[in-house]
């Protein structure tokens, strides 16, 4: 599931519990902290391909977002990872604390916002690490 542009577009996850396949956030470059102040979908919990986040700006917290997000399966993985977090310049925090994954690898880069990002994984199982050839 691509989701693109505008944060209301956002409410196509409304009332969803599981995404087979991926979801991916991506280039929503004119969006500000307001228009995610309201959204989060705690419904979700399990994302069987993998979660991407590229160019979101105004996105402070992807644990705000998914509040119970508790398994990435990883059955498609995007160039071996099952997480990618990428050019967030807004994001302050992940703070997905029960996430499991269950294959692929988690990468968070250049995320060059004005506080740094804090990171909370009580724990991340990961069951496949990626080799750098």
């Amino acid at each position: 599931m691509d989701i693109k542009n505008r944060a209301s577009n956002l409410s196509v996850l409304k009332d969803c519990n599981v995404i087979e396949g991926y979801l991916r956030i991506v280039l929503m470059e004119k969006t500000t902290v307001d228009d995610f102040k309201d959204l989060s979908f705690p419904e979700l919990r399990e994302v069987t391909g993998n979660i991407i986040f590229y160019r979101v700006r105004g996105l402070t917290s992807i644990g705000r977002l998914f509040p119970n997000l508790r398994v990435i399966r990883g059955e498609d993985l995007f160039m071996y990872y099952s997480l990618v977090v990428y050019k967030m310049f807004s994001l302050k925090e992940i703070a997905l604390p029960g996430l499991t994954v269950l294959r692929g690898g988690v990468i968070i880069s250049e995320n060059r916002g004005k506080s740094p990002v804090l990171f909370l994984f009580s724990h991340v199982k990961i069951n496949y690490i990626p080799s750098s050839k």
